[in-house]
């Protein structure tokens, strides 16, 4: 796994892409990498056909909040992105802020994203905002979202294209919950799912909604549905495995 991180000063950047005039890149990969402590760790400006997964995102308010605009992603004119089994914690204010439209075609799914900074109470944390006119269409699946102050948000006449929905989250201790135009099928309940506080693997089966092929792998590779039922969540839910009980040792062993 590769490191990237920078600082919190104005404008500090791990990645910038920036958004000059007839500047645009597209087929761009990020996987596998630790980005931090910047204040905006992504800045996606003319990106098309391009897919972020498998990193883990965290810590962009390394410095004052005053001076810093701490965001996970802020984009503008980007279109076919995928975001994926990535890990998001520890952040300030924007998660991925679409502003600066048009940001159309983002497919959000089998993410985990928990504990932003000042929990549910912190600091107008939040996943993902829609500013300045409509963005999308984006499709939010699988995803599992805990102790944040909001989840799916719009601001400055920000709205959602026609077409963007939400199936099979999880919404767990939250300020803020669904609000994409079309959602269902995800968990809004006062039980605590997940196997504990630092384990967000389900600790029963949470039946949701069956999707298509590209959405059947949870973010730890396992298949969704292999059992008969599509669970809700970034985690497919899969009996025995740890910290559920451990199997009795054999009772009669043979020794030579």
């Amino acid at each position: 796994m590769n490191y990237i991180y920078g600082t919190c000063s104005p404008g500090g950047r791990s990645i910038n892409l920036p958004a000059s005039s007839g500047y645009s890149v597209t087929n761009l990969l990020i996987s596998h990498v630790s980005m931090h402590d910047s204040e905006t760790l992504m800045s996606l400006m003319n990106l098309s056909n391009s897919t972020i997964e498998y990193s883990k995102f965290y810590n962009n308010s390394a410095g004052d909040p005053a001076v810093c605009h701490p965001n996970v992603a802020q984009t503008s004119n980007t279109n076919n992105i995928t975001f994926r089994y990535n890990e998001v914690h520890d952040w300030a204010v924007e998660g991925i802020m679409l502003m600066w439209t048009p940001n159309s075609n983002w497919f959000i799914y089998g993410n985990l994203w928990h504990d932003g900074l000042g929990g549910r109470s912190g600091n107008t944390h939040r996943v993902i905002e829609s500013q300045y006119g409509a963005n999308g269409p984006v499709l939010l699946y699988n995803n599992t979202f805990s102790n944040i102050w909001s989840g799916v948000m719009t601001a400055n006449g920000g709205s959602w294209s026609s077409g963007s929905q939400g199936r099979n989250n999880i919404y767990w201790n939250m300020g803020g919950g669904p609000a994409l135009p079309d959602e269902a099928n995800n968990y809004t309940g006062t039980t605590n799912p997940f196997k504990s506080s630092t384990d967000f693997h389900l600790k029963a089966a949470l039946p949701g909604a069956t999707l298509t092929s590209t959405y059947n792998t949870d973010l730890d590779g396992a298949t969704r549905g292999a059992d008969g039922t599509w669970d809700i969540g970034a985690f497919e839910y899969i009996s025995g495995i740890s910290p559920d009980p451990a199997p009795s040792p054999p009772k009669t062993l043979r020794t030579r």
